[in-house]
């Protein structure tokens, strides 16, 4: 059924209304990348040098960089005013793609083509960039456009060039195909496609040659002013571009044009594939109906023509001179794809029957569609249903590929902002910044708004050699306390990281976005305090490396700033794995408030008994408090995550108070929020963000982040008097405490107003708290005042186990109290076997019974004594192997605790003794028992 005029007028300008709100979203919420660098330097060019650019060096014609110059004199170069010029002809290409699908077909095609571009993610993506890609599809589109409309003139339907219209479709045509060969050099393959579809249907067409090839000649006369001027470039420019094959134009181009081209090649395939089989079943049915004056044949050309020989013609012209193959340069062709898929919708719609009759189409029927009823009414569409069923599914893959390039940051732009943020945030005097590549100079320039030197010693086309390149990276590192480097990607950048890894100090490194920044201390970072050291890192087979020596900083590191560190280490055998060294930087109660695992070690590569030197550093964030840590150093295997050994600690590291003040989103402060409730005058502290643990159990210390901001200068005296109030409540039981600004954020003078820091409280609980959740609540007040408001933060979880106070049949039955004022008690113990052999396990079951509420997580320990009284097997853990803490137990709960003993396989036979007993796993502290022991001897064994 056709569809009224007006109707399809109010389809199309929803559907161009529906585009301009996708291109229009969030429009500038991604960072310019390295192509629009390049458009806003063009822009920024005085006309003169701009003209000489075009004519030396940039490859493209002058439409569009002309055209933005102008733009942004009138609405400036911001991401949205910029990127706004490219979307108006994003939009204006989806009624110019209803027209050439009306004009190929009629308004069903012109309506689903239009549909598919307007959701299309490629046309979106490239609609919302400040590049000349959506402009050169819409001037394409309306080229089509024309040349479809007056080929009925040129092909002799009609007497040649007599019809009323033709001189409108001509114009249209010329100026569509003068604008984009103005605005893309790839232009001409629209031109070529439009030839080849004349060659290849000459039957009919051939009275339209000299016509159009008189047109052709009037375009190229138009054009000859610029060809002047650039062929030169042209003959002589050599692209970058890589070489694909023809079956790597066909699937890469398969996929920007369906799902965008970021999405991961194992994810796209399923999606891509679709679109492919929708596409191929336009084709045939292209192919066997008849499309008003166009026979089956002639669009099958068409199309083949428009989407295949572009690839063909790219991929043979960098075959025989350079290549010239890149998705967004043949993005026209996605408008001849998109007609396809539209023709397999149609395909499968216009295959109806009735319920009552079906008679398949003959060379008789003048119906448009090979399968369709004899009668004139049929009662029923039977294929609406899947016809509509596809589209929905075309239209979601689109929408989910949207929702990514929307919303994933894998999918977008390279985000220089993020990166010169980044920058702008953490920057300190004596910090330089290093730039390789090509154009991202330029973006530097647009964002940064620092004062740091920004080295482009690296940048093309003037690149040096390695050799070269190094001895001046080695020129700027001895200058500079720290470097901020982002690399580009070019063949420079792994000879300068290698060189920065091994004579500067790694600090941080991260992709933001889809861009990698890293940090490094420079040569003028001094590490001069050594620690001679000889521990030993070994795995549970004896393999792992052994620290020589250690030399750090001496004096105070502020925060924000990096503790360089230089690591001596050694191996006595070669090591079979890299392992990975973890910093981390503690506070006495061993809070981690920093941690680094980068670099990696490469230690299977390191020579036994050779020295080797690992220069690294430990970036301390700026809202570490000041005062004194501790660095605890441990290697682990990242592939199975075990440590090798115990961690080395190394004492009195002192961190002195920030000397910057970065924006709160710089910081990343989970939880971020603002509340004028947390103010407290004249000091004007104010609650900023907070970290809680997913859930507790009762009676198990909570710990409790919170970042504090500092709103105006600090009280006289240090304001020792603020008090941080912590409460815990369960609506029936409410806990609180205590705790002195000061002692969590360090000395309140000290603290810059703006400066944010974070404090970390370790609350204690009760086994008395019920339900499935208790509420955390701050307050913040003075020595003086009696009380404050306290503002609930969050909900945590209790994770209350199930408890049991009747006592179990036990075997052995005791009473053995624990504490000088008893706690808890060991009720009795089970074991099943008394004599044992080497190398078997001895599973033994304690009875305990709490007595009071306790403080403390004492930890359990067993251990198997020979006649001397040495240990010669043991285990600890805490009750019920760490899920029944001992601050948990309710007075007169009763806990079964088992216990699993590995006897060494060279245990030699005789007698021994099973003990057990607890301990402050914190201090080592045995807690005693009523006889004056520190643990209870449980029986005698016999090892046979």
């Amino acid at each position: 059924m056709r569809l009224s005029n007006s109707v399809q007028k109010f389809i199309i300008l929803t559907l161009t209304l529906l585009a301009f709100l996708l291109r229009a979203y969030r429009l500038e919420s991604q960072s310019y990348w390295i192509e629009e660098a390049w458009t806003l330097y063009y822009t920024h060019l005085p006309l003169d040098k701009l003209w000489h650019i075009l004519l030396t060096q940039e490859p493209k014609p002058p439409f569009y960089y002309f055209a933005t110059l102008y733009w942004i004199k009138l609405v400036g170069d911001s991401e949205y005013a910029l990127r706004f010029f490219s979307l108006v002809f994003g939009v204006m290409a989806v009624p110019l793609t209803y027209r050439l699908g009306k004009a190929l077909g009629d308004d069903r095609l012109g309506l689903l083509t239009a549909l598919l571009m307007t959701v299309a993610p490629y046309q979106i993506w490239h609609s919302q960039e400040a590049r000349m890609y959506s402009i050169f599809t819409a001037a394409s589109v309306m080229s089509m456009w024309g040349f479809i409309k007056m080929l009925p003139d040129l092909r002799g339907f009609q007497q040649p060039m007599k019809s009323a219209h033709f001189w409108q479709w001509w114009l249209i045509y010329v100026v569509g195909t003068e604008w984009a060969i103005l605005t893309h050099y790839h232009a001409l393959v629209v031109i070529g496609s439009q030839g080849l579809f004349l060659l290849l249907t000459w039957r009919r067409h051939w009275r339209g040659y000299l016509p159009w090839a008189a047109t052709l000649s009037l375009i190229v006369l138009l054009y000859a002013p610029w060809l002047v001027f650039g062929s030169a470039l042209l003959q002589r420019f050599l692209h970058w571009l890589p070489q694909p094959t023809l079956w790597e134009t066909f699937t890469r181009g398969a996929q920007a044009y369906t799902v965008g081209e970021y999405m991961p090649p194992a994810e796209a395939l399923p999606l891509v594939l679709v679109f492919v089989a929708v596409y191929l079943l336009g084709l045939i049915y292209a192919a066997h109906r008849r499309w008003g004056a166009w026979r089956g044949p002639e669009m099958l050309a068409f199309l083949l023509a428009f989407t295949l020989a572009p690839n063909v013609a790219t991929w043979l012209y960098g075959e025989l001179r350079t290549p010239v193959y890149f998705e967004r340069y043949l993005i026209p062709i996605q408008v001849g794809f998109l007609l396809a898929v539209a023709m397999g919708i149609l395909a499968i719609y216009d295959l109806r029957f009735t319920i009552y009759d079906l008679r398949f189409w003959t060379k008789k029927t003048r119906e448009p569609s090979p399968l369709l009823p004899h009668t004139s009414a049929p009662l029923l569409s039977a294929t609406l249903l899947p016809a509509t069923l596809l589209l929905v599914t075309l239209l979601t893959i689109n929408g989910y590929a949207l929702w990514q390039h929307y919303f994933n940051p894998a999918y977008a732009k390279d985000d220089w902002r993020a990166v010169i943020r980044k920058i702008e945030a953490f920057e300190l005097p004596g910090d330089a910044i290093i730039l390789t590549g090509d154009g991202g100079e330029k973006l530097f320039d647009y964002y940064y708004r620092g004062h740091l030197p920004v080295y482009r010693d690296f940048l093309l086309p003037a690149i040096p050699s390695s050799e070269e390149a190094i001895e001046i990276l080695a020129e700027i590192v001895a200058k500079h306390r720290r470097i901020w480097y982002t690399p580009y990607g070019v063949d420079l950048d792994p000879p300068l990281e290698s060189w920065l890894a091994e004579h500067a100090y790694p600090a941080w490194h991260s992709w933001l976005g889809r861009k990698r920044l890293a940090l490094y201390a420079g040569s003028a970072a001094v590490a001069d305090r050594l620690e001679e050291l000889d521990n030993a890192f070994l795995d549970s087979q004896g393999n792992g490396p052994k620290l020589v020596s250690l030399s750090l900083a001496s004096g105070e590191t502020a925060a924000g700033d990096v503790l360089p560190l230089q690591l001596t280490w050694q191996t006595d055998t070669p090591l079979p794995t890299d392992y990975q060294l973890s910093l981390r930087l503690l506070n006495s109660r061993g809070d981690i408030f920093t941690q680094s695992d980068w670099p990696p070690l490469n230690t299977s590569t390191w020579p036994p008994h050779q020295p080797i030197t690992d220069r690294r550093s430990l970036w301390l964030p700026p809202d570490l408090p000041p005062g004194e840590y501790a660095l605890q150093l441990v290697v682990y295997n990242p592939t199975s995550g075990e440590s090798l050994g115990q961690p080395l600690v190394i004492p009195a590291i002192p961190v002195a108070p920030a000397t910057i003040t970065p924006p709160l989103e710089a910081l990343s402060i989970p939880n971020h929020i603002l509340s004028s409730s947390f103010i407290l005058h004249p000091s004007s502290f104010q609650l900023v963000g907070y970290i809680l643990p997913d859930q507790i159990q009762p009676g198990q210390e909570m710990w409790l982040w919170l970042y504090w901001q500092m709103l105006s200068p600090s009280l006289k005296g240090g304001g020792k008097g603020e008090v941080v109030r912590l409460s815990l409540s369960d609506g029936e039981t409410t806990l609180a405490a205590n705790f002195p600004m000061a002692e969590s954020v360090g000395p309140l003078d000290s603290w810059q107003p703006g400066q944010v820091r974070r404090a970390v409280y370790h609350l204690p609980t009760s086994p008395r708290l019920t339900g499935n959740k208790a509420q955390v609540s701050v307050a913040l007040l003075a020595e003086s005042e009696a009380g404050a408001t306290e503002i609930p933060l969050a909900d945590v979880a209790l994770a209350t186990r199930s408890r049991q106070f009747d006592p179990p049949a036990i075997a052995t039955p005791l009473e053995v109290a624990f504490g000088n004022e008893p706690q808890l008690k060991l009720i009795g113990f089970e074991l099943k076997e008394t004599t044992l052999t080497p190398d078997t396990p001895l599973s033994l079951t304690l009875y305990w019974q709490g007595v009071a509420e306790m403080k403390t997580t004492y930890t359990v320990f067993v251990q198997l004594l020979n006649s001397a009284g040495q240990v010669v097997a043991q285990v600890d853990a805490q009750p019920l192997t760490g899920a029944a803490p001992t601050t948990t137990w309710l007075p007169g709960e009763i806990l079964t605790d088992p216990y699993t003993l590995t006897l060494p396989a060279e245990l030699p036979p005789g007698d021994y003794r099973l003990i057990a007993g607890l301990y402050n796993a914190a201090s080592g502290e045995r807690l005693p028992v009523a006889t004056g022991a520190d643990f209870v001897e449980l029986l005698p064994l016999t090892v046979k």
